[in-house]
């Protein structure tokens, strides 16, 4: 988690990215070990915190490869792995201090399918321009690293919809498409309402944040 806010002060969002799934991997590999207690070390609020800082990423698209394995083994006893073999090792169990894995030494890639639920996380599909920039945008994931009071001080978020004012939005011409991301008109739409309808995230601090900082933000709609 230490390494994963440092990465995020320092603008490495997808390396902070990356750390908080192989936090997610560490944490589903102790649960399913006999020595590990729910309580201890307070895993549970760890596993809740990284489950918030995901939800806030902007990523939602990701690349999932198919392979055909042809050998796999036991990274325990190193016995070969199929439908016709295995071995008595589960995947996930400590063994003497080593965690059993599958190890594939042998495989035919098929396809690259998109998707939204992916196995893992790590390949994320990027948005970059034409000098190869990260155009996604962090302002949510900057927004709580800049109020947090420690890399495992918790808070967390609920997302939503709620008007914003249409001072926010007045570039916008009455007969462009709405804000809203309806396709109607913005003067047959949102226009009427009281402020435009749009996501909103709901922050919640355990320990304040600090009073020279903002406690709310406009995220844009673009």
């Amino acid at each position: 988690m230490v390494k994963s806010m440092q990465e995020m002060r320092d603008g490495d969002y997808y390396g902070a990215w990356c750390n908080f799934e192989r936090m997610e991997i560490a944490i589903d590999g102790l649960r399913s070990n006999a020595f590990f207690e729910g309580g201890e070390f307070e895993i549970a609020k760890l596993s809740k915190q990284v489950k918030f800082w995901q939800g806030i990423f902007p990523y939602k698209v990701f690349m999932s490869p198919e392979f055909v394995i042809k050998k796999a083994t036991c990274s325990i006893c190193k016995a070969i792995v199929d439908p016709w073999e295995k071995c008595d090792h589960k995947v996930g169990k400590v063994y003497s201090g080593e965690m059993c894995c599958r190890v594939i030494e042998e495989a035919n890639f098929l396809s690259i399918s998109i998707v939204l639920d992916p196995v893992q996380k790590y390949s994320v599909a990027f948005v970059r321009d034409e000098s190869g920039n990260d155009q996604f945008n962090y302002s949510v994931v900057k927004f709580v690293v800049d109020r947090i009071s420690s890399p495992f001080g918790q808070w967390s978020y609920k997302l939503e919809k709620a008007y914003h004012s249409h001072t926010f939005f007045s570039e916008i011409d009455p007969t462009d498409s709405c804000p809203c991301g309806s396709g109607r008109q913005y003067l047959s739409c949102c226009l009427l309402r009281p402020g435009v309808i749009r996501p909103h995230y709901q922050i919640a601090f355990k320990v304040a944040p600090p009073a020279d900082v903002p406690t709310a933000m406009f995220l844009g709609y673009k």
